[in-house]
């Protein structure tokens, strides 16, 4: 359980969010793979503009700076080939999770079920950090909802 909510807050504060598992819960369109449900959107057909299937330049130039020093620069070409990559690795890992959750007939894709996409296409490195991750995450978002609830009903 968690001891100091205070602390675990600090620490996912500090973590990159782009890529969150818990944060990434995707619902299926029945009967479509990740690729075909981003491009149908919510229209119901057409490949949606471009934009759409990227993260949002800004965040990926804040992430980035926080490598480069204070004075230094990020040239715009290279947030967007970033941004390109990130967005590309997310559909990647997304596909695979998307392909598991089909197989099992559930329609959306949680955290557990990224870190086992992760795993499966050789991001072993990167699979115990995340499960701590989510678990910390999982534990704060229950307290705070937990915190929430007893301040409205008292």
């Amino acid at each position: 359980m968690l001891r100091n909510p205070a602390a675990a807050r600090v620490l996912l504060s500090r973590q990159p969010t782009a890529l969150i598992p818990s944060a990434i819960s995707v619902r299926l369109k029945k009967g479509l793979g990740m690729s075909e449900a981003f491009d149908a959107g919510e229209n119901g057909g057409g490949a949606g503009k471009e934009q759409d299937r990227y993260l949002p330049i800004a965040n990926i130039g804040r992430i980035m700076r926080r490598a480069v020093p204070e004075n230094g620069k990020i040239a715009k070409d290279a947030k967007e080939s970033v941004q390109e990559c990130v967005s590309e690795f997310i559909s990647f890992i997304t596909s695979e999770a998307s392909d598991k959750c089909l197989k099992e007939k559930r329609k959306t894709i949680n955290g557990d079920d990224l870190i086992w996409s992760m795993g499966t296409l050789g991001f072993e490195d990167y699979i115990e950090p995340l499960k701590l991750y989510l678990k910390l995450y999982r534990e704060i978002t229950n307290y705070i909802c937990a915190e929430e609830r007893y301040v409205h009903y008292g």
